[in-house]
């Protein structure tokens, strides 16, 4: 899934891992690079960006929903966690 400005994509996979993906947008034809933000402990059904594009959202099969935020140093911080 894009972020709302298109330079960041995120992924997710039934491995846990929630990855990523960043684009220098000034540079012609640059390659993504992978960051993964997170290992699980169970499959990560979903991520879906906030529509400001600046939170992003986890779903995973132990039913919780993780809510991660990206600090100005480029790390990926957690903000909130609940389980339904």
């Amino acid at each position: 899934m894009t972020d709302y400005f298109g330079s960041m994509i995120a992924s997710c996979s039934q491995d846990g891992d929630v990855i990523i993906w960043t684009q220098d947008q000034e540079a012609a034809g640059a390659e993504w690079v992978a960051k993964i933000l997170h290992t699980f402990q169970d499959t990560v059904w979903r991520v879906s960006w906030s529509i400001t594009g600046n939170i992003l959202a986890a779903t995973t099969a132990d039913n919780k929903v993780t809510l991660w935020k990206e600090s100005l140093d480029g790390e990926w911080k957690l903000v909130k966690e609940l389980q339904s």
